[in-house]
């Protein structure tokens, strides 16, 4: 009878635990909007870790610390507590280019909150790569990785992220 109790009590724990890494759920009343924050990452997410982001806050632009290294590489880890509002995750370039606060002014709201996955990168099992933008920060950060092939309106602005990252990598 003792052991039922303790294998109970060890379920338990294990369904509260949280996995290490992981962000907070954001309930869909709580996610952030265009309207509401001026944090926007915009970036590509590669096969083998590679990633390159680009934050717009405030219109300032700011590469990652860790462009284009592997960010899973414990040694790069971005930090995932709050990737876009930690200022050790970013090196500040200047003023944002007219593109980045477009980006930022014509985000498609509507059409990401009906996104039944925030991610959705097939091209990630050939070692490929897609966009990522994320919004907000802290407990309301909320990003989205992939082509999302299905929605244009979504793939559409992906395809803009992607270029606007490609393009920034190149300077």
């Amino acid at each position: 009878m003792q052991s039922v109790h303790l294998i109970t009590v060890f379920i338990l724990f294990i369904l509260g635990c949280s996995s290490p890494g992981t962000l907070p759920t954001v309930a869909a009343d709580e996610a952030p909007s265009a309207s509401t924050t001026t944090t926007f990452v915009f970036g590509t997410r590669g096969g083998h870790g590679a990633e390159t982001y680009l934050r717009l806050k405030d219109g300032i632009l700011y590469r990652s610390a860790y462009a284009g290294l592997r960010t899973n590489d414990p040694d790069y880890a971005f930090n995932s507590d709050d990737p876009a509002g930690d200022e050790s995750n970013w090196e500040r370039i200047g003023p944002a280019p007219a593109e980045a606060n477009d980006l930022a002014t014509s985000f498609p709201e509507e059409a990401f909150a009906q996104l039944q996955e925030t991610d959705n990168c097939p091209a990630l099992a050939y070692d490929g790569s897609c966009p990522l933008v994320g919004v907000g920060e802290g407990r309301a950060y909320r990003s989205y990785f992939g082509d999302f092939a299905e929605q244009a309106e979504v793939a559409a602005y992906m395809e803009r992220v992607g270029q606007f990252v490609t393009g920034q990598a190149d300077q």
